[in-house]
């Protein structure tokens, strides 16, 4: 059976065993599912010490009173409640278990009957029972009554043959309704069905390595357990009794597996290589470090908590760097499966961790909104989070002698709440009777700054708006509540004097080709393109522009990537310029070499004496493509024909250069026709064998100008016959081999070779300002020695610290170093000299510096110059 095979069987005995506990009979799995009691009892314990929580404070981490650098430094775990409600536990490495009556806020060690230097103050596992607690330690297991603590199943065994006692290393402790597994150190995992009196070992051959250290178990049914494991993680269907891997995508050692109960199929693991989630019950994983800005990174991740909203699931990890917060929306393909994860760090400063920002644990006790965060080194801390709140409602500017063409933005208002609070905008058209509750959302308005033309359809004109801020933070209550600040109205938007183009009716362009691929139309360089169609009342396209007193001015747009789904705002976007560097403002654009590999749209602006409109971008056009290559020279065998000679095939001179070459080696008859190709023959050189004596040989190049298209199609050149293949000749004195006389071949015209262009191009001039304010545009202005092709790569400088040969941002510590974070790549064609125009939208400021790298017609690559810039 293939590993796949198993694969597919383990996943279906898992999915079974959920859909059995989901669906068969749902009265009696409730009861027993671990999640839901964990989930009720929070709830239960919120209710009880609201007034705790509040002890925290926002924004901050705050050192738990009683749990610190001295007293239990490293917390591993954290349960509860027990009885009384306010009551949690703390595992500790090194200090044993400290206890909170106070619901978290202060702890004292509670000790009794555990002995230091058996190892049971190493503390790895810890649930709370009730008005007690079961420890699993280093010297075993322990339960606790009131203040002391009492060894289960430590001991001599009485029948060794038929083992009871629990004589381990205790890892991972998880009790259910049917019984306790304990998963221990280098020994698998242990069942109990007496409350751990006594226990049973794994049984040979149950799947699961016999020497296994568990360091985590998570149930999702009374029956289906998950395992994590130093090899990787595994999934029991029968409560402990057998196990099957499931961590295919897993890498590093699984220290945490987090079953999400609110959404089934869904499996969170922390490892010491990150944190990956599978949306297949475990059957396959994938590790979800976030976007560049909003990543987790790659370090360990030893605990981890979730809340489940209806809309949006949030995921709190603890790592090597703090606390980290990921957001994912539930159902961002239309169905069920969840979107990609963004992370946040909550604290992005770590104020109160005082260093310790290595963390073990977190949980959720206090009031729902409260966690306690257990460190190594730095003992526990608690952090308290509170929505966002608008205290001070947005402001508009303008607001007042508004006309159709003005551009109104907001302020986001005061606000309170955990930091870092993200805003995102709503503009709002409310009609003509001045009345908030008439407001509906404008489509598409969901900017700082509205531009009124823009977006007011027909019949706009005398209505007022307002815009309304949402903020966001990760306060982790759910479904979320609309925490929103709403401006007051302004209005009425009143037209200039008389009627300005476009209130009335306003309509993109459309585009044609003119001139483009005889066969397809498709834009290449030579051909036009042409806008058309326009409605911008009562200038519009077909009327002519005097008779209306109507100008007009078209602004093309031109983007490295896109094919008609692109919005003209996409960062690799910029003014489209002619070859002579000058920005194109009339109805037609002629296509260039350097508008390869791009794509077009086009706004018109209409004008008249009451002022002016401009149109939306029209859809794009096709990626231009490159001409199809054509042979300058033909391809031509250099080289004598002999057996076990050497052939080179020159592929020939092509213009436009191709991006791609093909050779084919073919046997021809001694006349050079009847040819067929050698099978595996595809190199530039070429040795004769035994079986070409007697024929000649040639060489078919296949090259192609757009290899990642499937137009311009490839083109076929061929080189001229080689001379009839011979023997190679016998030494001096050996014998002769008579060579069978062959009809002379027609000698072939040979084309004198173009000698290729090897030089590379130099910059005359590179003029650049040393600082841009950030959002605006970047202005180079660059003179070559030759045509060619600029390309320009932006990069952000940002400061690190080395650890080992790596650096790293963020880090305190280590020996200074610099990172180069790669934000934009753009490319420009250059023929003497342009200006070329980089877009900084949406980074940030600080110190950057572009890298700029000439490339001629032929490829050659010049010497790459390096500007510093910093965006203020």
């Amino acid at each position: 059976m293939s590993r796949r095979t198993r694969s597919l069987t383990a996943h279906m005995r898992v999915r079974d065993a959920y859909e059995t506990a989901q669906g068969r009979n749902e009265s009696t799995v409730r009861p027993v599912t671990l999640r839901r009691l964990a989930l009720l009892a929070t709830l239960l314990v919120s209710l009880l010490t609201a007034t705790a929580a509040q002890a925290f404070p926002d924004n901050q981490y705050l050192q738990l009173v009683g749990l610190d650098e001295t007293h239990g430094s490293w917390v591993r775990e954290y349960a509860g409640p027990a009885l009384p409600s306010t009551t949690v536990y703390a595992a500790t490495e090194d200090d044993g278990v400290y206890r909170s009556t106070t619901g978290g806020v202060s702890w004292a060690p509670v000790n009794g009957g555990l002995v230091q230097a058996h190892g049971d103050y190493h503390v790895r596992a810890i649930i709370a029972t009730g008005s007690g607690a079961l420890a699993g330690t280093e010297g075993g297991l322990f339960k606790l009554t009131g203040s002391s603590w009492t060894p289960l199943a430590q001991g001599d065994e009485a029948d060794p043959a038929h083992p009871k006692k629990l004589n381990r290393s205790v890892q991972s402790l998880l009790s259910g309704p049917t019984g306790m597994l304990a998963g221990v150190f280098n020994g698998g995992v242990y069942k109990s069905s007496d409350d751990g009196a006594t226990w049973t070992p794994p049984a040979p051959g149950n799947g699961m390595p016999a020497g296994e250290t568990v360091w985590s178990l998570s149930t999702l049914t009374q029956n289906l357990i998950y395992a994590a494991t130093s090899s990787g993680l595994y999934a029991s269907v029968d409560f402990g009794n057998s196990w099957t891997p499931v961590g295919d995508g897993i890498t590093g050692t699984t220290f945490r597996v987090f079953v999400d109960g609110d959404n089934p199929n869904i499996i969170y693991a922390g490892t010491s290589d990150g944190f990956f989630r599978s949306i297949t019950l475990g059957l396959t994983w994938t590790k979800e470090d976030g976007p560049p800005g909003h990543s987790i990174g790659s370090g360990p991740v030893r605990s981890i908590q979730q809340k489940a909203g209806v809309n949006e699931t949030r995921i709190y990890a603890t790592t090597n760097q703090g606390l980290y917060v990921g957001t994912t929306g539930n159902n961002d393909t239309g169905g069920f499966i969840p979107g990609p994860i963004s992370w946040r760090k909550i604290v992005p400063n770590d104020a109160g961790l005082n260093g310790h920002n290595e963390l073990w644990s977190v949980s959720s006790f206090i009031g729902g909104t409260a966690f306690l965060i257990g460190s190594h080194g730095g003992g526990g801390f608690g952090l308290t989070m509170t929505p966002p709140n608008n205290t001070v409602a947005p402001v508009l500017s303008p607001t007042v002698g508004l006309t159709v063409g003005d551009t109104v933005a907001t302020t986001n208002g005061t606000w309170t709440g955990t930091q870092t609070i993200e805003y995102e905008y709503q503009w709002q058209d409310c009609g003509t009777t001045n009345n908030a509750n008439n407001c509906v959302d404008v489509k598409g308005a969901t900017e700082k700054t509205f531009a009124l033309p823009d977006t007011l359809y027909s019949g706009g004109m005398g209505h007022y708006f307002r815009a309304v801020v949402t903020g966001k933070n990760d306060f982790p209550s759910f479904p979320m509540v609309p925490y929103t600040g709403k401006s007051t109205l302004a209005g009425p938007v009143g037209p200039a004097a008389n009627t300005v183009p476009g209130y009335g009716q306003h309509s993109a362009p459309s585009m044609v080709v003119l001139n483009g691929d005889p066969g397809n139309n498709f834009p290449i360089p030579g051909a036009t393109l042409h806008a058309q169609n326009w409605n911008i009342t009562p200038c519009t396209a077909g009327i002519p522009a005097g008779a209306l007193n109507c100008s007009y001015k078209f602004s093309w747009v031109r983007c490295l990537y896109g094919n008609g789904g692109v919005d003209e705002t996409d960062p690799s976007c910029e003014a489209a310029r002619n070859a002579q560097g000058l920005l194109v403002t009339t109805q037609d654009f002629h296509l260039t070499e350097q508008d390869i590999d791009h794509t077009f749209c086009v706004k018109v602006t209409g004008s008249n004496a009451n002022g002016a409109a401009t149109t939306t971008c029209s859809g794009f056009s096709n990626t231009i493509f490159p001409l199809a290559p054509a042979a300058v020279t033909a391809p031509f065998i250099e080289g004598t024909a002999i057996v076990g000679g050497s052939l080179s095939g020159n592929a020939g001179l092509w213009k436009p250069a191709p991006a791609s070459y093909k050779r084919q080696w073919q046997q021809c008859d001694a006349g050079g026709s009847g040819c067929s190709y050698i099978s595996g023959a595809t190199g530039a050189s070429y040795k004769p064998t035994a079986d070409d004596v007697g024929h000649t040989l040639r060489v078919l190049v296949t090259v192609d100008s757009n290899g990642a298209n499937k137009f311009p199609g490839p083109v076929d050149g061929v080189s001229a016959p080689s001379g009839v293949v011979a023997n190679a000749p016998v030494p001096p004195g050996g014998p002769v081999t008579p060579i069978t006389p062959v009809t002379p071949v027609t000698p072939v015209t040979p084309v004198t070779p173009v000698t290729p262009d090897a030089s590379a191009p130099l910059f005359k001039s590179v003029t650049a300002p040393a600082s841009v304010k950030a959002g605006s545009s970047l202005g180079i202005l660059i003179g070559l020695s030759e045509p060619g092709t600029v390309r320009v790569t932006l990069q952000q400088v940002v400061a690190g610290r080395k650890q080992g040969k790596t650096c790293k941002a963020g880090r305190k510590t280590g020996k200074k170093c610099t990172i180069y974070k790669t934000v934009k790549k753009q490319s420009f064609a250059v023929t003497g000299s342009r200006k070329l125009s980089i877009a900084t939208k949406k980074l940030s400021k600080g110190k950057y510096r572009v890298l700029i790298q000439p490339v001629d017609a032929a490829g050659n690559v010049g010497k790459t110059k390096i500007l510093n810039l910093r965006l203020k």
